[in-house]
Parts: structure tokens; C-alpha cells; sequence
């Protein structure tokens, strides 16, 4: 069997949607805990100045992926 890659935290939103994912208790705390947190959204600035966010598709609904960390996104 394949093993997974481990996901190891660097920093306190990822430590809480770790414990999130296996403590749903925590999932309320963990949802305030992102409301909260500085996430990194991928775009483009256009010529105009006006600003476009990747989007992708995800069960037919628009979903907008973010990051984060820096660390993350690269």
C-alpha cells in the first residue's frame, strides 16, 4: 500500500483544521479561527488596475482556492 505524505502545520490556522478534522468539536472554533486568519488568494492585476481571482470548479460550484501560507501557494 501507498503511504500518504504527512501533513505537518506551519502555523496555528493548519494546526486547528488538523485538529478539526479528526475532533469535530473543534470545527466550530476552527471555522472562527479561519474567519480570523490572513489567507493568500491567487489572481492577477489587470492593466486596467481592476484585480481577478483564480476560480475553479468543484462539484459544478465556483470555489475560489486559497492558501495559507506563502509556503503553501509556492
Amino acid at each position: 500500500p501507498r503511504s500518504r505524505p504527512v501533513f505537518e502545520p506551519t502555523n496555528e490556522l493548519e494546526q486547528s483544521l488538523l485538529r478539526a478534522a479528526s475532533d469535530p468539536p473543534h470545527r466550530p472554533q476552527f471555522f472562527r479561527d479561519l474567519r480570523a486568519a490572513d489567507v493568500i488568494l491567487s489572481g492577477q492585476l489587470e492593466s486596467d488596475g481592476s484585480a481577478s481571482l483564480r476560480t475553479m470548479s468543484l462539484e459544478g460550484r465556483t470555489a475560489y482556492p486559497f492558501f495559507t501560507s506563502l509556503a503553501r501557494l509556492e
